[in-house]
């Protein structure tokens, strides 16, 4: 007579592989979000800096000043909605020709982390006087 079905340690080790597969799926799952999370606010950042530094070529050699502020920036993700606040540093100062100064601009932001990390993205332009 032929057995059919299988056996119990033929169970058990397709339920662990089965547990241990299901667990490194779900590892790598929360690793891509905080990856996503984290590029969004990247992306974002480089987007208020190089908005600054169109405004400060924009405002020219006379006008262009050294300036603080916030943006806060509100997304949905997961349906739920998440504001990041931006705060950016713009700091202008003689360029190393005497006709032109040198804009440098820093937008700050909090990392979605427990250690309260922030992120920076830092973008410089020279802006001539002509």
């Amino acid at each position: 007579m032929r057995r059919r079905g299988f056996s119990l340690l033929e169970v058990l080790l397709g339920s662990i592989l089965f547990s241990g597969a299901l667990i490194y799926v779900a590892v790598i799952w929360g690793v891509h979000s905080r990856a996503v999370s984290h590029s969004r606010s990247r992306m974002m950042a480089g987007s208020i800096a190089a908005q600054l530094l169109e405004d400060a070529i924009t405002q020219g050699y006379n006008h262009v000043a050294n300036d603080d502020g916030t943006q806060d920036v509100t997304t949905v993700v997961s349906g739920q909605l998440q504001v990041v606040t931006y705060t950016w540093h713009k700091r202008v100062q003689n360029g190393p020709e005497g006709d032109s100064r040198e804009v440098d601009i820093t937008v700050e932001f909090a990392e979605k982390s427990n250690l309260g990390n922030k992120g920076t993205i830092t973008v410089s332009t020279l802006v001539a006087n002509v």
